[in-house]
C-alpha cells in the first residue's frame, strides 16, 4: 500500500480501498497500523448493521481486518470491541451463508468474550446478550435439522448460565433472560428434557414481569410463554396450565397489528391451544373449534403441523354441522400435508379416507378411487386389532363395490387386486379377535356382498364344485363370527348365508331349484325357532309378530287369502297396544299399520287398527309395499309384463330404504322374495334366458326404435344388472321418451326412479327435460326439443341471468317427491321432499268459492312444509326458476309461508321466483334479442264486462307509454260503453298492433287456458277469441291480468296460455293463476321497471313485497320467461 494512503482512511473509504487494504495485510502486514485496521473493520461492520453494505465479501473483509487488529495489538484498549464486532460479522456471515459452522464459531466467540473476565463490562454484557440470541437461533434451527446431540444441546445452555452474571444493565438483563429462555424452549424441542421446559416457563414469566405493556418484545415473550405452558399441559394434563397458555396467546394476539409479520405465528399458536382444549374436553365447546378454524384460515401459509390441525378441525366440524365446504377444505388441507410421505400416519390417512367417503354422494363417485387408496395406506399404519382397522377394511370393500357399479367391475379389477383385499378381509374376520365381534361381522357381511355381487368376475362359473367350495368357505366365515355374537344378531348372518346358497344355486345349479326352494329359504328367516328366548313382554310381542308374519308369508306364498288370518291379526294388535310406551312399541304399531293394508277387511280396518291415510308420510312406504303385494296377484293373472317389472323395481326400491336388522326388514324381504319368486312366471330371470330375451330386444330396437321396445329392453337390463346395464337402461329410457308421441306417465315416472336409484343426477335432468319436451309437444309446441344435459340448462340460466333451476316432481308410485337443483355453477343436486304430493294441490284446485281462501292458506302452508324450507336451504343464489311438474304448477309458490315471530313469512321474501315450462324453452326465450321498439298496446275491457280493467289499461298507457295504443273501452253494463279512439280491441286490431313487435302487450281482458283440449285463448271484443298458437309475437312483456284455467284437471304449465305466448316469441309473461284485482300490482311492476331499470322478474317480486298483506292479490301473478 502506498505510504500516502496509510493515513486516516476511515472516512470516505471505498470498497475498493478496503479490498486493497486487506491485500496489503495479507502480503505486507507490517505496513498496516492495527488500530487503523481495527477502525476500518469496525466501520465495515457498522455499514453492515446499518444496511449501507451487504454481502459475504464485506463481512469477510471486516472479520479479516478485526482479527488482524486483535492479533497484532491484543492489549489495545479497543481489542475487546474488535473481538466483539468480529464475532458480530461472523454471525452476519453465518446468516448470509446459512452456515451452521459459522454460527457455532460466532456463539463460541461471543460466549468466550463474555466470560473471559478481561473485556470491559459493557462489551462483555453485549457479548453475553448476543451469545444468548445466537444460541436460541442455533437451537431453533436444530429442531428441523436434528444436528445436535443431547450433550451438545446441554453445553450450549450451560454456557449461557455461566455468563449470566456479566449482564447488569436493566434493559440488557431483560433481553438476555428472554433469549436464554428462548434457547431453553428450543432445547426442550431438541432433547425433550423437562428441565428445559420448566426453565422456559420460569424464564418467560420473569421476562413478562419486567417488560412494560407496550414493549415490542412482549408479544414474542407471550408467544413463547404460551407455547411452553401448552406443552406443559400436554405433559401433566393440568387445566390451569392450558388456561394460562390461552390467556397469554390472547394477550399476544391483541398486541399485534394486522401487518405485523409475527401475527401469523401467534394466530397459529392461539388456534393450536384452542384446538388442544377442544380435543381434550369431554363437553366440547364449539366456540373453541370455530375460533381456531377462523385463526388458521387467516394465515396465508401454514406449516405442516398447523395445517394438519386445521384440516382435522374442519373435518370434525363437518360431522357436527354437515357444511360440505368444511369437509372439502379440510380434505384439501390434509391432502397437502399428506403429499409428504414422512407426514403420513394412521390418523391422517384414515381421516382422508373417511373424508373421500363422505364426499362421494356430494361431489361425485371419483372420490371412490381416493377412498380405496387412502384406506389401503391407512391399513399400513393401523393398530390391526381394533375396530377402526376393521371398519376401514369394510369401507374399502364398500367403495370397491360402489366403484364396480359406477365404472364397471373390469375397470376396478384392472386397478386393484380385489382378491387380495377379500383375502385380507377374511383373514381379519378370522384372526383379529382384539376387534369387536360386531365390527368383524360387518366386515364379513361386506366381503360376502362383494363376493356375491361380483360372482361372475371372481369365480369360475363353469366349475360348479369350485363355486360351491368358495361359497362354503364364506358360509364358514359367517358361522365362525356368529359364534362370538349375541343371539339377537344371528338373523342377519343367517340371511346372508341363505343368500350365498341361493347365488350358488343360480349359477351352479342345485337339487333344490325353482321358486318354492327360494321361498323356503326366505321362510327360514321368519322361523320363530331361530329367535332367542323372549326376555320381556316386548320380546314376547315381537316374537308373536314374527310368528304371525311367518304364517302370513306361508299363506301368501301358497296363493291363499291373507284375510283368513284376520282374527290372529286383531289379537296381535290388541297385544301390542297393551305394551308400555316405547320405541319398540311404536315400531311394532307402525308395522301393524302397514300390514293392515294386506290383512285388513275390504270394508274397513279390523277393530283397534288405525289405518293410515292414503299416502300418509309416516307409514306411506310400508303401506305402498303391502298395497303392491296385494296388486301383485292381479298383475300376474293379467300377464302384464311391463307392469310386473315396474312393481318389482319399486319394491326393490322400498327394500333398500328399510332400516336393517329389524323385523321390518324381514317383512320387506318377505314381499321381495315372493315377488322375485313369482316374477319368473312372466319374465325370464335365469341368466341364460334373460340374456336371450335381452338379445332379442336389442335386435328389435336396432330394427325400429319404438318407445315400447326401449322400455322393455331397459327394464330387463336393470333386472340383469351387469356393468353398464344401468347406464344403457337410462339411455334407453331417454330414447323411449323422445320416441313417444304421448306422455306415458308411468314409464316417465319409472325413468325418473331409475336415475334416482343410480344416483345419475345428470341423466335425471335429461329424463325430466325429455318429459317436458313431450308435454310441450302435446300442447302443440314442437320446436322445443329436450336438452342434452345439465350444461345446456346452465347455459340457459346464464342467458336468463338466473342462479338455479329447480324441477319439482311430486311423489308417485315409482318415487317419492323430489326437487332437482341445477345451479348455474356446480353439480346437479337431488333434494328428497317426502311431503311433495299432488293431493294437496288437487284439493286446493277443487275448492269452491266459499272455501277458496281457506284452501289457499292451507295449500301455501303445505308448500312451505313440502318444499319451500328445503329450497331456501339448498338453492345457490336468490334468483330461482321453478319447473313444477303437473298440478304443482297450479299453486302460487311465491306465497309458500311459515310463521316467524308471529307473522307469516313468504317464500317470495327469500327468493326471486320465476316459472318455466322447460329449461330448453327458457334457453330459447333468453337467447332472443331485446325487442327493438318502444311500441306498446294496452287492452282493457274490450267486452264491456270489466270497467276497472279499461281504466287500468288506459292509465298504464298514459303514464308509461303515452305514444302507445289503448284498445278497448270504458263502461260496463247496464251503462253505455265508450270505445277507445285507438280501437275497441278486436282480434284483428290486436294482431295488427303486434305485427313488427311490441315492448309491452297488456291484456286486461278474459284470458283462458283450457288444459283439457288443450286450447288457450284471449277473449277480445265481441267475445271473439284470439288464439296464440299461430301468432308470431315479438314482445318484451305480456301481461295477462285476468287469466284463469277454465276446464280440465290434467294441469301442466306447458298446456297454458302463458307458455303459448313464450313459444310465440314473448320474452316475459306475467299471468294470474286466478281472477284477482291486479291493477295496483301491475302498476307497481311498471314503475319498478321504469324507475329502477328492473327486469320483469325482479319488478314483480318488488311489487309483491310491498303488498304482502293482500296475499289473495299479489300471489295470483306468476312470472314466466326472463
Amino acid at each position: 500500500m502506498p505510504e500516502e494512503n496509510t493515513g486516516d482512511i476511515t472516512g470516505d473509504i471505498t470498497d475498493q480501498d478496503v479490498q486493497r487494504l486487506a491485500a496489503v495485510i495479507e502480503h505486507h502486514p507490517d505496513r498496516i497500523d492495527p488500530a487503523e485496521a481495527g477502525a476500518i473493520g469496525l466501520a465495515q461492520v457498522d455499514r453492515l448493521d446499518a444496511g449501507r453494505a451487504t454481502g459475504e465479501a464485506v463481512a469477510k473483509v471486516a472479520i479479516q481486518l478485526l482479527t488482524f487488529a486483535v492479533g497484532r495489538a491484543p492489549d489495545h484498549p479497543d481489542a475487546p470491541l474488535w473481538q466483539y464486532r468480529a464475532a458480530s460479522a461472523l454471525a452476519y456471515l453465518a446468516d448470509e451463508r446459512v452456515s451452521v459452522t459459522d454460527l457455532d464459531a460466532a456463539i463460541a466467540a461471543m460466549a468466550g468474550l463474555a466470560g473471559d473476565g478481561i473485556a470491559p463490562p459493557d462489551v462483555a454484557e453485549w457479548a453475553a446478550v448476543d451469545a444468548a440470541r445466537l444460541t436460541a437461533t442455533r437451537l431453533a434451527g436444530a429442531v428441523g435439522a436434528e444436528d445436535l446431540a443431547p450433550d451438545q444441546v446441554r453445553r450450549l445452555t450451560d454456557a449461557l448460565a455461566a455468563i449470566e452474571s456479566v449482564v447488569r444493565t436493566e434493559e440488557e438483563v431483560t433481553d438476555f433472560l428472554f433469549q436464554r429462555a428462548s434457547a431453553h424452549r428450543w432445547a426442550y424441542v431438541c432433547g425433550s428434557d423437562v428441565d428445559d421446559l420448566e426453565r422456559t416457563v420460569s424464564g418467560m414469566d420473569t421476562v413478562l414481569r419486567r417488560l412494560p405493556a407496550d414493549d415490542d418484545l412482549r408479544p414474542d415473550a407471550l408467544e413463547a410463554f404460551a407455547a411452553a405452558l401448552g406443552e406443559r399441559f400436554l405433559l401433566a394434563a393440568e387445566p390451569a396450565h392450558l388456561e394460562a397458555a390461552i390467556g397469554a396467546a390472547v394477550e399476544a394476539r391483541s398486541l399485534l397489528v394486522e401487518d405485523d409479520p409475527r401475527l401469523p405465528w401467534v394466530r397459529c399458536l392461539f388456534a393450536q391451544l384452542l384446538a388442544i382444549r377442544f380435543w381434550n374436553t369431554d363437553e366440547k365447546d364449539d366456540a373453541d373449534r370455530d375460533t381456531a378454524i377462523a385463526e388458521y384460515a387467516a394465515v396465508p401459509e401454514l406449516d405442516a403441523d398447523h395445517a394438519r390441525d386445521y384440516g382435522f378441525l374442519l373435518c370434525f366440524r363437518f360431522g357436527a354441522t354437515e357444511d360440505v365446504d368444511d369437509l372439502r377444505t379440510g380434505l384439501d388441507v390434509l391432502a397437502g400435508v399428506a403429499a409428504d410421505p414422512a407426514a403420513q400416519d394412521w390418523w391422517l390417512t384414515s381421516t382422508l379416507a373417511e373424508a373421500h367417503m363422505l364426499l362421494v354422494d356430494v361431489d361425485g363417485t371419483h372420490h371412490l378411487w381416493e377412498l380405496v387408496d387412502w384406506s389401503t395406506r391407512a391399513l399400513g399404519y393401523a393398530d390391526q386389532a381394533t375396530d377402526d382397522a376393521v371398519d376401514v377394511r369394510t369401507d374399502r370393500l364398500t367403495a370397491i363395490e360402489s366403484a364396480g357399479k359406477e365404472f364397471g367391475i373390469d375397470t376396478v379389477l384392472a386397478r386393484y387386486d380385489v382378491w387380495d383385499m377379500l383375502a385380507d378381509a377374511e383373514s381379519a374376520v378370522r384372526d383379529l379377535t382384539g376387534a369387536s365381534p360386531q365390527a368383524r361381522a360387518r366386515l364379513a357381511a361386506r366381503a360376502v356382498m362383494v363376493n356375491t355381487a361380483w360372482l361372475a368376475e371372481l369365480h369360475p362359473l363353469d366349475d360348479g364344485d369350485a363355486l360351491r367350495a368358495s361359497v362354503r368357505a364364506q358360509v364358514d366365515m359367517l358361522n365362525g363370527i356368529k359364534a362370538s355374537l349375541p343371539a339377537e344378531d344371528h338373523a342377519v348372518l343367517d340371511g346372508l348365508a341363505d343368500v350365498l346358497d341361493m347365488t350358488a344355486d343360480a349359477f351352479a345349479g342345485s337339487s333344490e331349484t325353482g321358486p318354492m326352494a327360494e321361498l323356503a329359504r326366505w321362510g327360514r328367516l321368519l322361523d320363530p325357532a331361530s329367535s332367542p328366548a323372549p326376555q320381556s313382554v316386548e320380546d314376547e310381542a315381537e316374537a308373536a309378530m314374527t310368528a304371525f308374519m311367518g304364517g302370513l308369508f306361508r299363506v301368501v306364498s301358497a296363493g291363499g287369502d291373507p284375510q283368513q288370518l284376520l282374527a290372529e291379526f286383531t289379537s296381535l294388535v290388541w297385544r301390542v297396544d297393551a305394551l308400555p310406551p316405547s320405541d319398540r312399541r311404536e315400531d311394532m304399531q307402525e308395522m301393524l299399520t302397514a300390514l293392515s293394508w294386506t290383512v285388513g277387511p275390504r270394508s274397513g280396518p279390523p277393530p283397534g287398527v288405525r289405518l293410515p291415510r292414503f299416502n300418509d308420510a309416516e307409514a306411506g312406504e310400508f303401506a305402498r309395499l303391502y298395497a303392491m303385494a296385494n296388486e301383485w296377484q292381479t298383475v300376474l293373472a293379467a300377464g302384464d309384463v311391463q307392469r310386473a317389472l315396474w312393481m318389482y323395481q319399486a319394491i326393490e326400491r322400498i327394500v333398500v330404504g328399510v332400516r336393517p336388522g329389524t323385523f321390518l326388514e324381514l317383512a320387506a324381504r318377505m314381499v321381495r322374495g315372493t315377488c322375485r319368486a313369482r316374477l319368473s312366471t312372466v319374465v325370464p330371470t335365469e341368466p341364460a334366458a334373460l340374456d336371450a330375451a335381452i338379445a332379442d330386444l336389442e335386435t328389435a330396437w336396432q330394427q325400429e326404435e319404438t318407445a315400447a321396445t326401449a322400455v322393455a329392453l331397459g327394464s330387463r337390463l336393470r333386472l340383469r344388472d351387469r356393468p353398464d346395464d344401468r347406464t344403457a337402461s337410462r339411455d334407453l329410457g331417454v330414447a323411449a321418451i323422445n320416441a313417444s308421441t304421448v306422455d306415458d306417465r308411468e314409464a316417465g315416472e319409472n325413468m325418473i326412479a331409475w336415475c334416482l336409484d343410480d344416483d345419475a343426477d345428470d341423466d335425471l335432468v335429461r329424463v325430466l327435460e325429455a318429459r317436458r319436451a313431450l308435454a310441450l309437444a302435446g300442447a302443440g309446441i314442437t320446436d322445443s326439443g329436450p336438452v342434452t344435459g345439465p350444461d345446456e340448462v346452465r347455459a340457459a340460466l346464464r342467458a336468463a341471468d338466473a342462479d338455479t333451476l329447480v324441477y319439482l316432481a311430486p311423489a308417485c308410485a315409482a318415487h317419492s317427491g323430489i326437487a332437482v337443483l341445477v345451479p348455474m355453477d356446480g353439480p346437479v343436486r337431488v333434494i328428497p321432499l317426502p311431503l311433495l304430493r299432488t293431493e294437496p294441490a288437487l284439493k286446493y284446485s277443487k275448492a269452491d268459492e266459499r272455501a277458496w281462501r281457506t284452501a289457499l292458506t292451507d295449500v301455501c302452508q303445505w308448500m312451505w312444509e313440502a318444499a319451500g324450507a328445503e329450497l331456501v336451504r339448498a338453492v345457490e343464489g336468490a334468483r330461482v326458476v321453478l319447473v313444477p311438474l303437473g298440478v304443482l304448477g297450479l299453486v302460487p309458490w311465491a306465497a309458500a309461508w311459515r310463521d316467524v315471530d308471529g307473522r307469516r313469512r313468504y317464500l317470495v321474501e327469500d327468493l326471486e321466483l320465476s316459472v318455466a315450462p322447460s329449461a330448453r324453452l327458457l334457453g330459447q326465450v333468453a337467447a332472443r334479442p331485446p325487442v327493438a321498439t318502444d311500441k306498446a298496446v294496452f287492452v282493457g275491457n274490450p267486452n264491456r264486462d270489466d270497467a276497472t280493467a279499461g281504466v287500468s289499461a288506459e292509465a298504464l298507457r298514459n303514464e308509461f307509454f303515452p305514444g302507445g295504443l289503448f284498445l278497448g273501452g270504458h263502461g260496463e253494463k247496464p251503462r253505455p260503453w265508450r270505445p277507445s279512439a285507438d280501437g275497441s280491441g278486436t282480434p284483428d286490431e290486436v294482431r295488427a298492433a303486434i305485427a313488427g313487435g311490441l315492448s309491452v302487450l297488456h291484456l286486461g281482458c278474459r284470458a283462458e287456458s283450457d288444459v283439457a283440449v288443450p286450447r288457450s285463448q284471449v277473449v277480445l271484443h265481441g267475445q271473439v277469441p284470439l288464439s296464440v298458437n299461430n301468432l308470431s309475437a315479438d314482445i318484451g312483456l305480456v301481461t295477462l291480468a285476468n287469466h284463469a284455467v277454465v276446464h280440465g284437471t290434467d294441469y301442466d304449465t306447458a298446456r297454458t296460455l302463458p307458455t303459448d305466448f313464450l313459444a310465440a316469441g314473448a320474452r316475459s309473461v306475467l299471468a294470474t293463476l286466478w281472477p284477482a284485482s291486479t291493477a295496483d300490482l301491475v302498476l307497481r311492476v311498471h314503475r319498478h321497471m321504469r324507475e329502477n331499470g328492473s327486469t320483469p322478474r325482479a319488478a314483480i317480486r318488488a311489487a309483491q313485497l310491498a303488498m304482502l298483506d293482500t296475499v289473495e292479490t299479489w300471489a295470483s301473478v306468476v312470472h314466466l320467461g326472463v
